[in-house]
């Protein structure tokens, strides 16, 4: 639920103000909550989860493995490549 209110925010604010210079300047900030969130649910899903059921496939598994820890990966490989800003 807090990815899709980050999505929902994210797309209210690029269709509200393109470009992010009027609201947020360096929203860059936004973005580790969900990554983290997401490499959080790796950790539920993939092996509590799993230690619970006693199984080797829990639901959700899938999509953490192919959706959320590629996701996150990306996100801070590109956080990584922007300079940081003098004022903040």
């Amino acid at each position: 639920m807090l990815n899709l209110a980050v999505v929902l925010i994210h797309q209210f604010k690029g269709y509200r103000y393109p470009g992010g210079a009027a609201l947020l300047p360096d929203p860059v900030w936004l973005g580790p909550a969900p990554m983290l969130f997401g490499f959080g649910r790796f950790v539920v899903h993939g092996i509590v989860t799993n230690i619970e059921l006693k199984s080797l496939h829990t639901p959700g598994l899938p999509a953490v493995a192919l959706g959320h820890i590629p996701l996150g990966t990306w996100y801070l490989v590109q956080a990584g490549e922007i300079p940081a800003s003098n004022g903040i």
